[in-house]
């Protein structure tokens, strides 16, 4: 079992989303005039995808803020899994349906792309290693 989370761990988790959510509106709004997007529309897609991004991470703070039931811990799928499969297929299909939203993420440089996974890969060991005690 893992220990208490220290008092500064918060902060630093909080934070990080923050600077996460700020960093990838950037790049979107970087990416919709590099692809060459009229201005109405590329601040219609640089502003859904911050909303979009900001209401994802209200909803994963808010669902980590309500205490696990034992009931809820019996099951075997949280309710937060079909919650962001959901948005994930449904953000993917907007890639694929949406030419100006495909067009945006095809002039995203592939090493930010990558840049933005480690940064959750690296996130995912930390919580993979706290939760076993190491950290």
């Amino acid at each position: 079992m893992s220990p208490a989370t220290p008092w500064y761990a918060t902060p630093i988790v909080l934070g990080g989303g923050l600077l996460l959510l700020y960093l990838l509106s950037r790049i979107v709004a970087k990416a919709a005039g590099v692809a060459g997007l009229n201005a109405p529309t590329r601040q219609r897609v640089t502003r859904f995808t911050t909303i979009v991004l900001a209401a994802w991470l209200v909803l994963a703070l808010a669902l980590s803020l309500r205490p696990v039931s034992p009931e809820a811990a019996a099951r075997p799928i949280p309710i937060s899994f079909p919650l962001f499969i959901g948005g994930s297929l449904l953000l993917g299909l907007g890639a694929l349906t949406i030419p100006a939203w495909r067009r945006t993420v095809d002039a995203i440089p592939l090493w930010t792309l990558v840049g933005v996974q480690f940064f959750r890969l690296i996130g995912l060991l930390f919580l993979m290693l706290y939760s076993s005690s190491i950290c």
